[in-house]
């Protein structure tokens, strides 16, 4: 499950003594404090670089420099319980608190399990495509959008070259992801929430990566997801945008459900040389106290 909100909660204050060594990295875009070894928490910092400077490069955004409230704060905690007992919220593995004065993320670091299995990382990949999203503030983008590409980036993976790869399907949506059952195509992108129950909303997550997966790889369908965007922007209504940018909803519904009986599906893959983690973003690592988690 994920979960994004926008004002800090009141934190519950684990005992000292649960917390053993700390470290603290900094890079461009993150703080980072964490129990993990500096050397595993560099590399964490790394990947986490890495993931920005991808999707920037994917998504054609600007990188500027940071400011005292653009960073995001980031407590790596031991394992998922522990994320829960810090911030009163339970059955998460992460989460991201967005804020004026500089968003706050808490996640597991306990290792994926395996591929089905939803990991701390995986969590503010999510969260942080959110985040650079919300860095638009000249486009309002439909719910859909914001958590079909959210999923589209999350699952991410850094291959030995340098490269990372964008586009595997999140497993961790499990029956979602198989069954697609929700929300109607034309609901989905018109955004019509009448009623609508708990399966439906989260197939926006499901349906909604699909979604995103195929405008991003079929070739007919290049420049569709801006148009749709650009017409909303304009005043237009979701579903009427809708028609105009993608044309027969019913024949993009057929479409979307062949792309979805297919056994493979592309991925891409952004390579080292345009992954841009110079000596200015890699993670610069020290001894820490204990951070204070505090309410906001």
């Amino acid at each position: 499950m994920f979960l994004r909100v926008t004002a800090l909660a009141a934190l519950v204050l684990v005992p000292s003594q649960a917390f053993a060594r700390w470290s603290e990295a900094r890079t461009n875009h993150f703080i980072i404090y964490s129990e993990q070894s500096p050397e595993v928490l560099r590399k964490y910092a790394s990947d986490l670089e890495r993931f920005d400077s991808g999707v920037r490069a994917v998504r054609q955004m600007k990188d500027p420099p940071p400011t005292s409230t653009s960073r995001v704060t980031l407590f790596v905690l031991r394992d998922s319980g522990v994320v829960q007992n810090v911030t009163g919220i339970g059955g998460i593995a992460g989460v991201y608190f967005g804020r004026a004065s500089g968003a706050t993320s808490f996640a597991s670091g306990e290792p994926k399990r395996n591929r089905w299995d939803l990991d701390g990382r995986t969590v503010i990949f999510h969260e942080y495509l959110h985040h650079l999203m919300l860095q638009d503030a000249a486009k309002a983008y439909p719910t859909w959008m914001t958590e079909g590409y959210a999923e589209f980036f999350a699952p991410a993976e850094f291959l030995a070259d340098g490269s990372v790869e964008f586009g595997e399907p999140p497993d961790y949506r499990g029956a979602e992801l198989r069954l697609l059952r929700g929300m109607t195509l034309p609901d989905m992108l018109g955004g019509i929430y009448h009623q609508t129950t708990g399966q439906e909303w989260v197939s926006q997550y499901s349906r909604g990566w699909l979604l995103a997966h195929y405008l991003a790889f079929e070739p007919s369908r290049r420049g569709q997801a801006s148009k749709y965007i650009d017409l909303i922007q304009k005043g237009v209504p979701a579903l009427d945008a809708a028609k105009q940018a993608f044309g027969d909803l019913r024949q993009l519904d057929r479409e979307l459900e062949k792309y979805h009986e297919r056994d493979t599906l592309p991925t891409r893959i952004i390579p080292a040389s345009m992954i841009k983690i110079g000596p200015s973003k890699s993670a610069h690592c020290r001894k820490t106290k204990k951070p204070s988690f505090r309410s906001g």
